[in-house]
């Protein structure tokens, strides 16, 4: 799984009613690095690193829509 679709799985949990530690202890990852995406989603609504992100990263549709799904898939 690379980073990005970490950060999405993030949101997704998120979304999904997941506590900070329940989505660190899901992805294994730290709780910070967790509360770290979360924020940069919230201030920025971005997911992507800004030095070596896309230069266009602004959210999607595409990219909603595929949140929304993988919210579904972990919510059945």
């Amino acid at each position: 799984m690379n980073n990005q679709e970490i950060r999405i799985n993030i949101l997704s949990l998120r979304n999904s009613g997941y506590s900070l530690r329940q989505i660190a202890i899901h992805l294994d990852i730290n709780v910070s690095k967790v509360r770290y995406w979360l924020r940069k989603w919230e201030d920025e609504k971005r997911i992507t690193n800004k030095k070596t992100g896309p230069k266009n990263n602004k959210i999607t549709q595409e990219l909603k829509n595929f949140v929304e799904q993988e919210t579904k898939k972990i919510v059945q």
